[in-house]
């Protein structure tokens, strides 16, 4: 329709987004590679091929042949390069058309497949695997994980609890250990900074502050001054308290995370996918803050 081609067109600024990759290659495989003409005549007429700083420093240290590479450089360089076997995780995060470009390379259709239905966050990602990888056929073997070794039953409860109320559907998850309690706890945005550190102080480990998305840049200008224990941005893992978004935690654990107003994550995402993803990550203790502002 015109309004999903109006929907492609973007400010010729905006930045490159994952989703374009899988764009980009279906458009190289219906309508060929686009070569720069003046490149194309350059390359006719003088047959010489340009050498990049890096192939120049290469040869200018005497170490041979600046095309000598490894099987991953080679891969990497081409795009129709295939593979015997191909392992996706976060599976659920795909959209027809990324599993289309994984498909053109594999042409064994050979694949483990890892994913969770229930931390899809994209619009247009997995909701049912049979469905999704209905391509497979009959080599297709399905199987199911319900048991959980790095969660308490306790964290188990809690996400799924917020996950049902956020309007997702619950997972048969069991897990092997008990631990502490979740623990519910009201402040003002002034405490925010003092019960972080004041709490973290006396326990062992690393932390997680996980905060609605409309946050991040508010808290990052109000608190990174604050506290040296907390950190912000792309090295924010590395700090005492990290503080992210539910997105930036996929496929982390921290031993204690702090979830700051839960009912604004669980509405933010797909089917309370957001919230799940957020409590989960807490592999001993999860606190479940709502903070009001000053």
């Amino acid at each position: 329709t015109s309004h999903e081609q109006a929907l492609l067109f973007r400010e010729k600024e905006s930045p490159w987004t994952v989703d374009d990759v899988a764009l980009l290659d279906e458009c190289a495989e219906l309508l060929g590679e686009w070569v720069r003409p003046l490149s194309a005549t350059r390359e006719t007429h003088s047959g010489y091929r340009e050498l990049d700083a890096g192939e120049m420093r290469y040869s200018n240290r005497g170490g041979g042949s600046a095309h000598t590479s490894t099987v991953a450089e080679r891969a990497h360089l081409d795009r129709e390069w295939v593979y015997g076997h191909i392992v996706v995780d976060e599976a659920q995060e795909l959209s027809e058309m990324a599993w289309r470009a994984i498909q053109r390379r594999a042409v064994r259709k050979s694949m483990t497949i890892v994913g969770d239905l229930q931390q899809s966050s994209h619009p247009a990602g997995a909701r049912d695997w049979n469905e999704t990888l209905s391509w497979a056929g009959e080599k297709m073997a399905l199987f199911t994980l319900n048991v959980t070794y790095r969660i308490t039953e306790e964290t188990v409860q809690s996400a799924i609890e917020q996950l049902v109320k956020s309007g997702g559907n619950p997972p048969e998850l069991v897990s092997i250990r008990s631990g502490s309690p979740t623990i519910h706890q009201s402040l003002s945005e002034n405490e925010v900074v003092d019960f972080l550190t004041t709490t973290m102080s006396g326990k062992a480990g690393r932390a997680c502050a996980i905060i609605p998305d409309s946050l991040l840049s508010h808290w990052q200008e109000q608190f990174q001054a604050q506290s040296a224990d907390l950190g912000f941005g792309p090295a924010a893992i590395d700090s005492r308290i990290a503080v992210l978004s539910a997105k930036n935690t996929k496929g982390l654990e921290f031993d204690v995370v702090f979830v700051v107003n839960p009912d604004e994550i669980g509405c933010q995402g797909v089917r309370g996918s957001d919230i799940f993803v957020a409590c989960t990550r807490a592999t001993h203790q999860l606190y479940l803050l709502e903070v009001t502002a000053d």
